[in-house]
């Protein structure tokens, strides 16, 4: 993480200091640009090819919206509570009915257990 931002300040530094035309002074720029936003776009990039696991969990509430409802669930990731909110539409084949308390299949990524959904 240091050579990153170390890599993105130079960049930068440089951009905004090198002579001559301002194309000359783009290239840089994008540099730092590019290194700033790598990690959000390598995460996103390799999302859909993490094997995202499998834990038990609960439906912690049920509450109807405009468009169906809303199941708002946890469950257990190491020493501490993770949980959700899936949206489900009415008429959608997702499965059974939820209600509180059922046990459910909840698949998360390993990488940042916040992300994750049901089913």
């Amino acid at each position: 993480m240091v050579v990153r931002w170390a890599v993105v300040v130079i960049a930068y530094a440089i951009a905004s200091s090198a002579p001559g035309a301002p194309a000359v002074r783009l290239v840089p720029g994008f540099i730092g640009v590019a290194f700033l936003s790598w990690p959000n776009f390598a995460w996103y990039a390799t999302r859909p090819f993490v094997d995202w696991k499998v834990a038990q969990g609960h439906v912690v509430s049920v509450s109807g919206t405009d468009s169906g409802y809303a199941v708002v669930y946890d469950f257990q990731y190491g020493d501490e509570r993770v949980g959700g909110t899936a949206r489900v539409k009415t008429g959608e084949s997702v499965g059974p009915d939820y209600s509180l308390g059922q046990s459910i299949r909840v698949r998360y990524d390993p990488l940042n257990p916040n992300v994750s959904k049901i089913g």
